[in-house]
């Protein structure tokens, strides 16, 4: 779970960032300054006789052209980028209290009960799936037939000893395969109410319970029943 250390620091971060920026367009405002400065200069002393060269002329200005476009480029890019920011925010916000399908391998075991979605392209009749406790220890391992297209896998929350285990997050491994033992790629997903959104990274993260979800990793969106 985001301490309030860390959220402080996300922010320091971000103010770090923001005054760079700042500096850095400043520094690009006094170059334009001081190249208008030096070319009004030289407009003003030059030579009546010897007038400025027409083409050196005309490259001095569209270097002033392109100093003048650089910054309002980096401004206009701070602007989109900060509009983005912001709609990616709201948008991982508006999940709270939904319920969200995501890629993932990670899911809770609650209750005696830990479920995980299965996506193969073909039947995987000779697959293998074992599950994983926070520790990396593998405490239920079985054969299992994964049909084609979507399915579902349920785990009892029992070792292959048949020892309940604790609540927590366990994660699933799936090794798919045919009847003759070609592999055979399986994707997994988790289902979860999201109950809060961790925005201290670049990208917003969901958090189901225990669980951190990125939000481009999303496959799903159920709206609770109000």
């Amino acid at each position: 779970m985001t301490t309030a250390l860390e959220n402080v620091s996300a922010a320091s971060t971000a103010q770090a960032e923001q005054a760079a920026s700042q500096r850095d367009q400043q520094l690009l405002a006094e170059d334009l300054d001081t190249f208008l400065t030096l070319l009004t200069t030289q407009l003003q002393n030059q030579d009546p006789l010897e007038p400025l060269d027409t083409n050196q002329f005309t490259q001095q200005l569209v270097q002033f052209s392109g100093v003048e476009q650089q910054i309002q480029t980096n401004s206009y890019l701070e602007d989109l980028i900060t509009s983005t920011e912001a709609q990616a925010v709201n948008a991982a916000v508006s999940y709270i209290g939904n319920t969200v399908r995501a890629n993932g391998t990670v899911a809770p075991l609650q209750n005696g009960t830990a479920t995980w979605d299965l996506s193969a392209d073909i039947g995987a009749p000779a697959s293998t799936i074992s599950v994983i406790n926070d520790a990396g220890q593998v405490v239920y391992s079985s054969p299992h037939s994964v049909e084609r297209g979507e399915s579902t896998f349920v785990w009892d929350g029992r070792s292959n000893g048949g020892a309940q285990q604790p609540d927590g997050t366990y994660s699933i491994r799936v090794e798919g395969a045919t009847s003759d033992g070609t592999n055979v790629p399986v994707t997994t997903s988790i289902r979860g109410e999201v109950t809060g959104v961790d925005l201290t990274n670049n990208e917003p993260v969901l958090l189901i319970n225990d669980i951190r979800v990125n939000l481009s990793s999303v496959l799903s969106l159920q709206q609770s029943e109000s």
